[in-house]
């Protein structure tokens, strides 16, 4: 039997920003520390190069599509969700799906959406297409990356954070249904 914790990343996320905690988790488990395990990133449609769902169906379908791929019959699985990823694994149990599994949520976001003023003007197609023109810009993401993250992106880490912030115009209609 293996265990596998199911990651399923919040708004921001990329497949890169996983590397340095799989690393730390193959220094510690060869030091003997701690019971070894898989950390396995579920992949979103939309994201990373990926096609879009069509609907918000299509899309909860490809993730819980993707957590059946990766366990196997025996595994000891453990889904974690991280903000909007927290959401999607809500929205899969109330479908039905991955109801015996454990669920560990941090900062399930997004509660009282229809009263915040950033994803009303979200909804505005100007608003959406300049925020996507805005990421696109590298002195911008240096902006971003400098105020928002304590220490320097390791070079790889900046390069998927550049390559994803087509992901950042992509979300909202990744997610339509």
């Amino acid at each position: 039997m293996t265990r596998k914790l199911i990651y399923l990343g919040g708004n921001g996320h990329c497949a890169a920003r996983l590397g340095p905690a799989r690393a730390a988790l193959d220094r510690l488990a060869q030091g003997g520390e701690f019971e070894p395990f898989d950390l396995v990133d579920i992949p979103y449609a939309g994201f990373e190069g990926r096609p879009r769902a069509a609907d918000l169906t299509a899309f909860l379908d490809a993730v819980s599509a993707s957590i059946k791929g990766a366990a196997g019959p025996a595994d000891q699985l453990l889904l974690y969700g991280t903000g909007i990823g927290a959401l999607l694994a809500l929205c899969l149990r109330l479908r039905g799906d991955w109801l015996e599994t454990p669920l560990l949520m941090q900062g399930p976001v997004l509660w009282g959406l229809e009263r915040r003023l950033m994803p009303r003007l979200m909804r505005l197609g100007p608003a959406r297409l300049l925020l996507g023109q805005v990421f696109a810009l590298r002195w911008f993401q240096r902006r971003f990356v400098r105020k928002q993250f304590e220490r320097p992106l390791a070079p790889e880490m900046q390069a998927a954070f550049s390559r994803d912030t087509r992901g950042v115009r992509r979300w909202r209609t990744s997610l339509r249904g």
